[in-house]
């Protein structure tokens, strides 16, 4: 999370109207991707690799805005800014075999412990990343959006209660 807008050096706000995004993503992946390499976390043919990916893992949204002086709004966005995918208390790395271990949630066997290259790491919680536009919840039935929108151009159901389907009877 990023303010748009800068203090010079007389403490003055200057604030920025337009954020390009796609150029702000491009630019927040290099400077990650070389943060990496500059401190031998990565090496130069991985960053190639990452670079010919179609999707590059990194995103940039700007269309949530919180004014200075909604402080409900800050606290919420923070929040949700704050949960992480992973527990990092449990998360811990080993210098000497350069390994991860995840410890296991209390009350489970510490038997189930597992050493892995961070990569691994990495890449066991990228997957749970959805694809772009790929829809995690669908509705069927009376809560599906065309039946839903059907209602609403008939007037069915003022009360939001999905109406019972309607039969026609017929003679054989």
């Amino acid at each position: 999370m990023v303010s748009r807008g800068v203090w010079d050096l007389d403490g003055k706000w200057h604030p920025i109207p337009y954020v390009d995004t796609h150029r702000a993503e491009l630019l927040f992946r290099h400077k990650v991707l070389r943060l990496l390499r500059d401190r031998d976390l990565i090496s130069q043919e991985r960053i190639e690799l990452l670079l010919s990916w179609p999707n590059s893992g990194f995103a940039v949204h700007n269309h949530t805005t919180v004014y200075p002086n909604d402080t409900e709004g800050l606290h919420r966005l923070t929040c949700y800014l704050h949960r992480s995918p992973v527990n990092l208390s449990r998360l811990r790395y080993h210098p000497e075999s350069m390994l991860l271990t995840y410890e296991p949630q209390t009350g489970h066997d510490i038997a189930d412990t597992e050493f892995m290259d961070p990569l691994e790491f990495l890449a066991r919680v990228l997957i749970h990343i959805p694809e772009p536009n790929s829809h995690l919840v669908h509705f069927y039935g009376a809560y599906a959006n065309r039946v839903r929108s059907s209602r609403l151009i008939c007037g069915d159901s003022a009360r939001g209660m999905p109406s019972p389907p309607r039969r026609t009877l017929t003679k054989r």
